[in-house]
């Protein structure tokens, strides 16, 4: 029953991680895995270790941080070597006094694409830790380590995402400055759903002062083309959605005010 009963917590503390990390930081998650790493093994201290290679990227603690050199030194080269949970019931004694005695300890490998990436480890239960305890603190670190990573991908896509969008907007600023400067407009038609759409600089050209819907933007092209102009003008553009030319073309337009003004086309069909 009382196995049954730590099955059911650790179960529960495990589904409960995913939700924790939306909430905190990943230092203040990570502080919240190391808790419930001390509870479900009744352990008083616990430390976590990404490695990079052979040494420590970052070490957290949650106490007895006085330890780390001593732990560091004699317990990561031979969980690293031996690629597997080391178990110490009657820890060795420190070579140097040390504020914060161990007694017992637990400490377990990380493993992703072949190498030990995280080292967890838990100390000072009151009895000997069992393998239920190796059990728990594994499948605690790997979770860590995976939820850790997740975040980490996701705040790296979002660091890259915002990039993109300031060199959009930066590439659309300059895009503007240039079109306004050399008074050119811009358009795109959607031609499967006969939808086109046009910048300001368009709408100006053809003589309006207010923007329409984009399934009207076709219709006002053909109707603003010059009677002489218009057949030749609408058989180019077939030309190029043909694949049979480059849709470049000089043509008259008609403004709704009566003016008749050149317009110089250039279109690429994609």
């Amino acid at each position: 029953a009382q196995i049954l009963s730590h099955q059911a917590q650790r179960t529960q503390a495990l589904l409960s991680l995913p939700l924790v990390a939306e909430h905190f930081s990943e230092l203040r998650f990570i502080e919240e895995c190391q808790r419930l790493a001390e509870e479900l093994t009744q352990s008083q201290f616990a430390y976590l270790n990404f490695i990079q290679g052979a040494n420590a990227q970052q070490t957290v603690w949650r106490s007895a941080q006085d330890t780390a050199p001593w732990l560091e030194g004699q317990i990561w080269s031979e969980v690293i070597q031996q690629r597997r949970p080391v178990v110490l019931n009657e820890y060795p004694s420190s070579p140097t006094p040390l504020q914060f005695m161990i007694h017992r300890l637990i400490c377990v490998p990380v493993i992703a694409e072949g190498k030990v990436v995280m080292l967890m480890a838990v100390g000072n239960k009151t009895g000997d830790y069992t393998d239920v305890d190796v059990e728990t603190l594994q499948l605690l670190a790997n979770e860590t380590w995976r939820i850790v990573q997740n975040k980490r991908t996701w705040t790296e896509l979002q660091r890259l995402n915002q990039d993109l969008e300031e060199r959009v907007q930066e590439r659309t600023a300059r895009l503007q400055l240039a079109t306004q400067s050399a008074q050119v407009g811009i358009w795109d038609w959607d031609v499967v759903n006969d939808r086109m759409s046009w910048d300001d600089r368009m709408y100006e050209m053809y003589g309006y002062q207010y923007r329409l819907p984009h399934q009207e933007t076709v219709k006002l092209w053909e109707q603003s083309l010059h009677p002489e102009d218009a057949t030749a003008a609408i058989a180019t553009c077939q030309a190029a959605l043909l694949g049979e030319q480059e849709f470049r073309i000089t043509f008259r337009i008609v403004q709704p005010q009566g003016n008749i003004r050149w317009i110089e086309a250039h279109g690429l069909v994609q």
